[in-house]
């Protein structure tokens, strides 16, 4: 049992109470009564390539909610970019408020907020540590942004530490969408990684974020298969 379950310690940390995880475990009454009895994690993030029976649903060890399906997202870079003279790389030490707010944005479609048990100034702060954390490079390698009149009105986070480039955080600010920014920023990022050499990059946004879809694909990303993601909280009723 304990080595399908793998604790979340800076999450843990994070939200006040212990965080766990599955991953592709055939769940089951059975199995939930067992977990209930053997881990002490109030909340278990719970990742599966395909939908759970809704049955599920209806036990007495978790309240579980399915908060995300991932459309993971691929593109081959095989054509040369140009970089638009609005983009640089971010190179302050901190993050300001212009690059938090697009942070902050960058996550509305997210599990940390839709999932109604979550105060929503958890998910404001998450977000926050995760561009301030960006920013001094401890959990990604380079930020991009788009500026206009000097204000970052778009930014994409890039991290290539397991050899894979991902993108894992990308907004433009609602007031500037429609202007070609998030086009801008993609061909900046694919001519970026042309020339350090690598020939794909990987990317993820949820089903349910239509608009990020759309300018993905457009740009030639294609779909990966989903991932359903739940949220199983601890019944403290038994």
């Amino acid at each position: 049992m304990n080595d399908k379950i793998i604790d979340l310690s800076w999450d843990s940390e994070f939200f006040g109470f212990p965080v766990s995880k599955i991953e592709n475990v055939t769940l089951s009454k059975t199995f939930l009564k067992s977990v209930h009895l053997n881990c002490k994690a109030k909340l278990i993030y719970y990742y599966n390539d395909e939908a759970l029976d809704e049955k599920l649903f209806d036990n007495s060890f978790y309240e579980v909610k399915l908060v995300d399906i991932k459309v993971p997202l691929k593109k081959v870079l095989d054509k040369e970019t140009n970089i638009h003279p609005n983009i640089s790389f971010y190179q302050e030490t901190e993050a300001g408020k212009e690059l938090i707010e697009l942070a902050q944005i960058a996550g509305v479609h997210t599990r940390f907020n839709i999932d109604g048990n979550i105060p929503k100034v958890k998910y404001r702060d998450l977000f926050t540590e995760w561009i301030e954390r960006s920013v001094k490079k401890e959990i990604a390698d380079f930020i991009l942004v788009y500026k206009i009149n000097n204000k970052i009105v778009g930014f994409a986070i890039i991290d290539i530490r397991q050899n894979s480039p991902y993108i894992s955080l990308f907004a433009v600010h609602p007031d500037y969408e429609g202007k070609g920014i998030s086009f801008a920023l993609m061909r900046a990022i694919e001519n970026k990684l042309r020339d350090w050499g690598y020939k794909e990059v990987f990317g993820a946004t949820q089903q349910v974020n239509r608009k990020a879809l759309v300018v993905y694909e457009r740009y030639g990303l294609k779909r990966l298969p989903s991932q359903y993601v739940y949220h199983l909280w601890k019944r403290d009723n038994l």
